[in-house]
């Protein structure tokens, strides 16, 4: 399952989110074309069985926008998190 989350706490999101989860997260830098504020895209693959896990991550941060979307495959060198 692949999450992309507009944040503007990036930071501590993503330290959470690689502690508990275990995964990397990738994150872009983004603008809000209504509020014209900058934001933060986190994007982080997991599998299905963590889904919950994330969102209860997630609602520790109020100001936050999400969608997950599935994944078939994936493909890479992948690294383990510490």
């Amino acid at each position: 399952m692949k999450f992309e989350v507009v944040t503007r706490q990036p930071e501590e999101l993503s330290r959470q989110l690689m502690q508990q989860l275990r995964h990397g997260v990738t994150v872009l830098q983004a603008e809000g074309m209504y509020s014209e504020t900058p934001r933060s895209l986190l994007i982080c693959v997991v599998n299905r069985h963590q889904v919950v896990r994330f969102q209860e991550i997630l609602a520790r941060f109020p100001d936050t926008f999400a969608c997950v979307s599935s994944v078939n495959e994936t493909w890479g060198n992948f690294k383990h998190v510490a």
